[in-house]
């Protein structure tokens, strides 16, 4: 199935504030608006992962408190979400679901990238 036994060569994570993610979104997306994140995929071998996400921190705190989720959690959610665009299993502008988060585990065998993405978000935490 496509998306499936993904591997992760390189994810580049930018940190990043809502006037910078305005200005991506417009120059490379064509969207004057704010989002959560961005996601660019640098090759299109979807077994082999390699891309740069670029996460607005300022929308990441507002959406916590929108859906009450809390900013570490929410964080989560969206590498979680950048990560699965990488592996080809979603697209565009596509809600996060909880049917979304179970594919975590099928494209990432051994929930091996989920552990190793939450473990970074909790050093990148502690560094802000």
């Amino acid at each position: 199935m496509y998306g499936e036994d993904c591997q992760i060569d390189e994810i580049l994570v930018n940190f990043v504030e809502n006037k910078a993610i305005k200005k991506i979104n417009k120059d490379y997306l064509n969207h004057n608006f704010f989002t959560d994140i961005i996601t660019f995929p640098y090759n299109d071998k979807r077994k082999q992962i390699e891309g740069e996400l670029f996460i607005s921190l300022d929308t990441i705190q507002k959406n916590a408190k929108i859906y009450g989720s809390g900013y570490k959690m929410e964080l989560k959610r969206v590498i979680i979400h950048g990560c699965l665009h990488l592996a080809g299993w979603i697209g565009g502008r596509t809600n996060y679901s909880s049917q979304t988060a179970l594919l975590a585990g099928a494209v990432f065998p051994g929930i091996f990238a989920l552990s190793a993405i939450l473990q970074f978000v909790g050093v990148a935490l502690k560094q802000t």
